[in-house]
């Protein structure tokens, strides 16, 4: 197969977003339909695996996805500042027994994805 991305021309010239991909042989575009949609043509080494790769629309290519950023809920907790004003108001023991039991509290919930809102949990996510 001969897989290609149909996308905006680069910056500066466009935006470089990605308008599909597919094999170029198969119920793809002609090349004077995509030049007069203004787009480009780019081939590919192969069908992109979308799990692991992403478009950049900077270089209009395929590259790697960055690993994910997890965030401790238990550090959004000491954002809050009438949460902290309690903490600090605990002794050592004490500000352990209230991180174990939200660890309990949260479980599988104790992290989030960076791009998570902070101050809401959401039903049935791990």
């Amino acid at each position: 197969m001969a897989w290609a991305a149909i996308h905006d021309p680069p910056p500066p010239l466009g935006t470089g977003e990605l308008r599909g991909t597919g094999d170029d042989r198969v119920n793809f575009p002609s090349d004077a339909e995509i030049a007069l949609k203004g787009w480009v043509k780019t081939l590919l080494a192969g069908e992109p695996d979308l799990r692991s790769q992403m478009w950049d629309a900077a270089t209009v290519r395929f590259v790697a996805r960055p690993a994910p950023v997890f965030v401790d809920r238990l550090e959004d907790l000491k954002t809050d500042a009438d949460f902290q004003a309690i903490w600090d108001g605990l002794n050592p023991a004490q500000q352990t027994r209230v991180r174990n039991f939200f660890v309990r509290f949260l479980g599988a919930r104790r992290f989030r994805r960076d791009i998570e809102d902070a101050t809401t949990l959401t039903p049935g996510a791990p």
